[in-house]
């Protein structure tokens, strides 16, 4: 549970990524959104079934005291996110959270190149 209650955090981190630079820069919505919504989406599957979740609507953290991130800062973080991830399947307590993991890294090195599209 320990690799589950990382990534999670670190999902948790991205969300509130995403939350800055959408702040800082609310015409990159289209482009952005979709992936902070697909973090959300991670977030959410990472929590046990008849868990309690830190945050389960993913509204943006209130007092974040985030800089603004650049996309190049956001495809930054979801490569090292993706690595990360990759990595943690191997520490997996179970088939299922390994191919969760998976996914999830999956998504995110497809993120690091849709914003490589959307001008890093």
């Amino acid at each position: 549970e320990a690799v589950r209650a990382a990534v999670a955090a670190d999902e948790a981190g991205l969300i509130a990524l995403y939350d800055a630079a959408l702040s800082a820069n609310p015409s990159m919505a289209g482009q952005l959104q979709p992936l902070r919504d697909q973090h959300v989406q991670h977030a959410r599957s990472l929590v046990p079934s008849g868990s309690a979740s830190t945050n389960p609507s993913g509204a943006p953290a209130s007092g974040s005291a985030l800089a603004a991130p650049t996309v190049s800062d956001l495809m930054a973080a979801e490569q090292t996110a993706a690595e990360s991830r990759t990595r943690a399947c191997a520490s997996a307590a179970d088939v299922e959270l390994a191919r969760l993991l998976a996914l999830i890294a999956a998504s995110e090195a497809g993120h690091a190149q849709a914003l490589r599209g959307a001008g890093a």
